[in-house]
């Protein structure tokens, strides 16, 4: 009974793992706005709603590393020629993640030899960045296909170059 009544004892509150929009401030503004309709080309322009999505990610400084908040300010715009309804930012997700944070995620894997449960938990700690296991795969996944070319590059190098090089380990 103790274990269930004391506070001290009690079981810690388990947390969505998501970011909270409300409570992110934002390092820079943008605000991004059209000037025509992208299907008639009309100037005639009638703004709905503003839409905010945020962009998380890392800065990395001479003396450490901090958390960079992004926050763009798109419109809903409907054209009163066409009356077609388009946003001036594009098709984006609430919050997105930087490639900086990223880098950091794979770099933790890779080199600290991290899960991505500690990754996620470390990014909280440090940063207050809460991050799913998902999103420390999708780093994974989009560094990997950022510098495919390059291992393939290195690869073709090795195989027609003109020394022969083998590995021995197992």
């Amino acid at each position: 009974v103790i274990f269930r009544t004391h506070p001290h004892l009690r079981t810690r509150k388990k947390s969505s793992g998501g970011i909270n929009s409300v409570k992110l401030r934002a390092n820079r503004v943008i605000t991004l706005d059209s000037e025509s309709c992208p299907t008639c080309g009309s100037n005639d322009i009638h703004k709905r709603r503003l839409f905010h999505y945020y962009v998380v990610d890392l800065k990395f400084l001479k003396l450490g590393v901090r958390r960079f908040v992004t926050r763009l300010s798109a419109w809903k715009n409907q054209c009163l020629k066409c009356r077609d309804i388009f946003s001036s930012g594009g098709r984006m997700n609430r919050i997105e993640f930087g490639r900086s944070l990223f880098v950091w995620c794979v770099y933790c894997n890779v080199l600290c030899c991290q899960n991505r449960g500690q990754i996620g938990r470390n990014a909280s700690d440090l940063f207050k960045i809460p991050l799913n296991p998902s999103i420390v795969n999708r780093a994974r996944r989009c560094l990997a296909e950022e510098f495919r070319s390059l291992y393939d590059e290195i690869l073709n190098g090795l195989i027609h170059g003109p020394l022969m090089h083998a590995d021995e380990t197992n």
